[in-house]
C-alpha cells in the first residue's frame, strides 16, 4: 500500500538565502520528496528525493522572493498525494552606509588608503602588510556593514606585484580585528590565480582552496552568503562563474563586508583597481534537475549501454548500480560530462542490473533519476583459443596471455614494424576460413614510439613478408591505419594517416571479410560502427586471423591489453 499524504507542512524564512520547511510523519513513509514553485515559475518542480527526515534547509533561494512548497510520501509501493502547499518569503538584504577604509593588523610598511572614483561602483586601495593567512592579518579594508544574506561582484581592473602573493578581493569579517573569522574571494597578480580562503574561528588558522588563471583587466570575484554558507566564485565575464570555494562559517547577521588588499611585502605598498561593484540581481546558482529518460541497454554478456536526456543546469552526472549482491544503487561513475554511459565494470553474463543517474553542477547534487534496467547478454560458447607467436624475429621477444578464454588477451611485442616488405611483431592466431566479421576493444596500449601498433590482422601465412590485411590502431595522434601487403614480400600500403587519436579504454576496431573485399569500422562503444577504410585484396581462402602489436622499438616491449575480442 503506497504511504498517506502528509497532513501537515509548514515553511519560514530564517533569513534572506534560506528558508525551513518541516512536514508531519506520514504512516507507511520510507522516505519523501519535495518540490518548490518559485518566482517566475508556473509549476512545482523537485528538488529533494529520498529524504528520510521531515525536516529540509533550502538554501537555494533568492532575497525578497515568495516560494511554494509541497511533499510527497513514498514508499516501495508507490508515491502518495502532495500535501497542502506551504508558503514563506524571504527578506530584503540589507545594506549600511558607504565603504570606510581601515588598515587591519600591523601597519607596515605605511597605513593604505581607500579612493572613491565613483561612490558604490569603483575603488582604488593601497596597502602594504604582511599577509592575510594564518591567525591573524595584515591588509588594507574598504568596508561596510551588511545584514543578512548577499551576493557581490567585483572585476579587478589592475593588481601591482609587490610579490607574487599580493592578494586583492571580496571580504566577509566578523570584526575589525586582526585574527576575526573571515571568508576572502581573491585573485593574485599572476601564476598564483585565485584562492578561496577562510578562517572558521577567531584566531584561528586560514584554509586556503582553488586556483584559475587571473587576466585583468577581466578578472571577476564574487563572494555571497547564503545563511551560514559562503561561496566564492570567480569569471572572466561578469556572466559566467566558477565555484571556487565554500564554506560553512558561525557568523553573526551582521557582518563587516567589503574589499581587501595585502602586498605580503613589509617594505613595499600594492595597489588594486576595483571596478562595477555591484549587488548581483540574479537568483543564487540552483543545483541541476534530476535526469529524465534513462534508458540502458545490453550489448554483451559484459556489457551495458546507458543513456539519458540532459538535465537543465548539470554540469555532470553520477551513474549509479544496483547489482544482485547490492543493498541498494552504489556510484559506479562521477565527473560523466556527457549524456551516455558504457558498463563494463565487472558484470556478469545473463544477470540483471539497475541503474539511476544524478546530474551535478557546482551549487549541488540532484535527486536521483527513475532506475532503468538491462540484462547482460548470456555468455557465448568457448571460442577456439588463440595461440601466439613472434613473426620476423622482433626484438625484444613478445608474448601472448589469456586473461578470459577466447575473449580477453594481453599481447607483448618488440619488434621494428608492421611495414614495408617484411614485417617484425607478436600475433595472437586462429585459422579462419572463408568470410569472417571479428571486433576487439583495445583497452591500453603502452606507447614505445609514435608508430607503436595495435589491431586485428589477417595474413596468408607466418612468414614475415605475407601478404596480409591489418587495421591498427596508435597511442599517439597517428590515429588508426588500414595495412594492406597484396602480395608475399610486397610493399605495405597504408592508408587513414592523421585519423581521429584512439580513446582508451573504449577504442573498439573491426575487419570484416566478405570474398575479396577488406573493410575496417572503428567504434566507442562496440554497437555503433564508423566506416573506416576498405580494399579490395585477393587472398587465400584460409587466413590466419587474430590479435597484432608492435612496439617499433628494438629496445622496449609495448603490451597490449585486448578485450572482447569475438564476431562483430
Amino acid at each position: 500500500m503506497a504511504a498517506a499524504a502528509s497532513r501537515k507542512s509548514r515553511a519560514a524564512a530564517v533569513n534572506s538565502g534560506r528558508v525551513d520547511v518541516s512536514w508531519a510523519a506520514s504512516g507507511g513513509a520510507a522516505s519523501y520528496r519535495l518540490e518548490r514553485k518559485g518566482p517566475g515559475e508556473t509549476a512545482f518542480r523537485e528538488i529533494a528525493a529520498g529524504l528520510t527526515a521531515t525536516t529540509y534547509q533550502d538554501t537555494a533561494v533568492s532575497p525578497a522572493s515568495a516560494y511554494d512548497y509541497r511533499v510527497r510520501a513514498e514508499n516501495a509501493a508507490g508515491l502518495s498525494g502532495y500535501s497542502a502547499t506551504a508558503s514563506a518569503t524571504t527578506p530584503p538584504v540589507v545594506t549600511s552606509g558607504a565603504y570606510t577604509g581601515a588598515t587591519i593588523g600591523r601597519i607596515r610598511p605605511a597605513a593604505g588608503s581607500t579612493t572613491v572614483v565613483d561612490e558604490g561602483k569603483a575603488y582604488d586601495l593601497t596597502a602594504g602588510g604582511a599577509d592575510i593567512i594564518s591567525a591573524a592579518d595584515e591588509f588594507h579594508f574598504a568596508y561596510q556593514q551588511r545584514t543578512g544574506d548577499f551576493d557581490v561582484k567585483v572585476r579587478l581592473a589592475s593588481v601591482t606585484k609587490a610579490s607574487e602573493w599580493t592578494k586583492a578581493g571580496l571580504m566577509v569579517r566578523e570584526s575589525l580585528d586582526a585574527g576575526s573569522v573571515n571568508a576572502f574571494m581573491l585573485a593574485t597578480p599572476d601564476v598564483n590565480g585565485h584562492r578561496f580562503t577562510y578562517r572558521p574561528t577567531a584566531g584561528g588558522s586560514t584554509i586556503a582552496r582553488g586556483t584559475g588563471v587571473v587576466s585583468y583587466p577581466n578578472t571577476w570575484l564574487r563572494l555571497q552568503r547564503q545563511g551560514d554558507l559562503v561561496s566564492g566564485y570567480r569569471s572572466s565575464d561578469g556572466v559566467n562563474w566558477l565555484l571556487v570555494g565554500s564554506a560553512r562559517m558561525t557568523l553573526s547577521p551582521t557582518v563587516y563586508f567589503g574589499m581587501a588588499l595585502t602586498s605580503h611585502n613589509i617594505v613595499q605598498m600594492a595597489t588594486a583597481q576595483f571596478r562595477d561593484l555591484a549587488d548581483l540581481n540574479a537568483p543564487a546558482p540552483l543545483p541541476p534537475v534530476a535526469p529524465v529518460g534513462v534508458a540502458a541497454t545490453a550489448a554483451s554478456s559484459s556489457r551495458i549501454n546507458l543513456s539519458w536526456a540532459a538535465s537543465d543546469r548539470a554540469t555532470s552526472y553520477v551513474v549509479e548500480r544496483k547489482g544482485p549482491a547490492d543493498a541498494d544503487f552504489v556510484p559506479i561513475a562521477s565527473g560523466v560530462t556527457g549524456t551516455t554511459y558504457a558498463d563494463s565494470a565487472g558484470l556478469a553474463a545473463n544477470t540483471t542490473y539497475g541503474y539511476r543517474v544524478r546530474a551535478v553542477n557546482a551549487a549541488g547534487t540532484s535527486g536521483a533519476s527513475q532506475a532503468a534496467t538491462a540484462t547482460t547478454q548470456p555468455s557465448v560458447p568457448a571460442q577456439t583459443p588463440l595461440v601466439g607467436v613472434d613473426i620476423g624475429a622482433p626484438k625484444p621477444v613478445g608474448s601472448t596471455v589469456e586473461v578470459t578464454p577466447g575473449r580477453d588477451y594481453d599481447v607483448t611485442a618488440g619488434g621494428v614494424d608492421i611495414s614495408g616488405t617484411s614485417d617484425q611483431l607478436h600475433f595472437a592466431y586462429k585459422q579462419v576460413t572463408g568470410d569472417f566479421d571479428v571486433k576487439v576493444r583495445i583497452q591500453s596500449l603502452s606507447q614505445q614510439d609514435l608508430f607503436t601498433k595495435a589491431g586485428i590482422m589477417a595474413r596468408t601465412s607466418l612468414a614475415g613478408g605475407s601478404s596480409n590485411v591489418a587495421v591498427v590502431l596508435t597511442p599517439s595522434d597517428r590515429g588508426a591505419r588500414l595495412q594492406v601487403r597484396r602480395t608475399d614480400g610486397g610493399l605495405t600500403e597504408a592508408s587513414g594517416s592523421g585519423s581521429a587519436p584512439a580513446v582508451f579504454p573504449n577504442a573498439w576496431v573491426r575487419l570484416k571479410r566478405v570474398g575479396d573485399l577488406f573493410t575496417s569500422y572503428r567504434s566507442t562503444d562496440g554497437v555503433n560502427w564508423t566506416l573506416f577504410k576498405s580494399a579490395t585484396v585477393s587472398l587465400a581462402q584460409t587466413l590466419y586471423l587474430g590479435l597484432a602489436a608492435v612496439s617499433h622499438n628494438t629496445s622496449a616491449t609495448t603490451l597490449a591489453q585486448f578485450r572482447d575480442f569475438g564476431n562483430a
